[in-house]
């Protein structure tokens, strides 16, 4: 019983304890990091509900000398709105968004905090309910910048970010940001 005390105690030990060695051993790779996100965003297409609004979330990557690539998933909940029929009445119309990419930019340590100017890239699709659903399709752009402070393992940031979808159809930039916690290996 005392060694399985010992070990759990060595091992929260070994967590809390901030190390400048790579857990990857010599070579390139710096750290991998996995993180969850929520935030939110202005609406990216005009004339109905915000498709963007609350959002959940996660990514994770690995840098390597001052280089970042990662993925990145968010499920936005979006917004609806009642909308009059012409014989009266109304009916409940609601959009929402997914967005799953890559994204990649560059570490520069400032003071206590890391800046990470990045670039995401990926697949946006539009989710419309009114009284059947649809979606449609579009590649993304999410230019935008990283802070994050590292305490320990742990990773405390936020972003904030300008998404375009150039080939979905009455789309208009749009601009999102976002809290991280996660973890660094």
């Amino acid at each position: 019983m005392a060694e399985r005390a010992f070990a759990v105690a060595g091992g929260l030990a070994a967590l809390l304890v901030t190390q400048d060695a790579s857990a990857f051993g010599p070579g390139p790779l710096d750290t991998v990091e996995i993180a969850a996100r929520v935030g939110g965003g202005t609406t990216p297409v005009s004339g109905g509900p915000n498709a963007l609004g609350f959002g959940l979330g996660v990514r994770g990557g690995a840098s390597f000398s001052g280089f970042y690539g990662g993925v990145s998933f968010m499920d936005y909940l979006g917004s609806g709105q009642e909308l009059p029929l012409p014989g009266g009445g109304t009916t409940h119309y609601s959009s929402s968004s997914i967005l799953i990419g890559f994204e990649g930019g560059y570490e520069i340590p400032v003071s206590f905090v890391t800046l990470r100017p990045q670039v995401g890239i990926g697949s946006y699709t539009l989710n419309q309910t009114e009284s059947e659903s649809n979606s449609s399709s579009s590649v993304y752009f999410e230019p935008g910048v990283t802070a994050l402070l590292t305490f320990g393992r742990w990773i405390l940031g936020a972003d904030a970010n300008v998404l375009f979808l150039p080939w979905l159809s009455g789309s208009e930039p749009a601009f999102t940001a976002h809290g991280q916690l996660g973890f660094k290996f």
